[in-house]
Parts: structure tokens; sequence; C-alpha cells
């Protein structure tokens, strides 16, 4: 993935309220958990941008988009 320029209002939050007091990978992968679930509300729209070369992705997603158009639920 390209590599943006630093935003420091971003970078402050993600510091701040995302992976606060979280030490080595494994917490900080728990932190973005909690983070994410508390800021993303379901259900959502979103676009899925995959690299063409990526087939088995491409598959999963497709699967995917067809299990939500047939109307199955969890």
């Amino acid at each position: 993935m390209k590599q943006r320029r630093k935003d420091p209002e971003r970078e402050d939050r993600i510091h701040n309220q995302a992976i606060v007091d979280a030490y080595g990978p494994e917490e900080q992968a728990m932190s973005w958990y909690y983070y994410l679930e508390n800021k993303i509300h379901f259900p959502f729209r979103a676009k899925c941008i995959v690299d063409p070369d990526e087939s088995s992705t491409n598959e999963a997603i497709g699967d995917w988009h067809y299990w939500v158009s047939q109307g199955y639920l969890f």
C-alpha cells in the first residue's frame, strides 16, 4: 500500500485513543479491535478496493457479495 503523508491530527488520535497504553503487536491489535468496535456502526456502505492480481481475494469477495445478495444472514 502506498504510504501517505503524515496527518498530525490522525496520528494524535491513533496514539491517544486507538493504541494508547498498548505495548507490542498483540496489545496493539486488541486496542485497534476495541477502538473500531466502538467507532464503526453497522451496517455501513463501503467500497472494496482489491488488487486485480489477487484472484483468490477477488473470488472470496465475490462469494461474500453473492451470499449477501441471496439474503443469507448470520
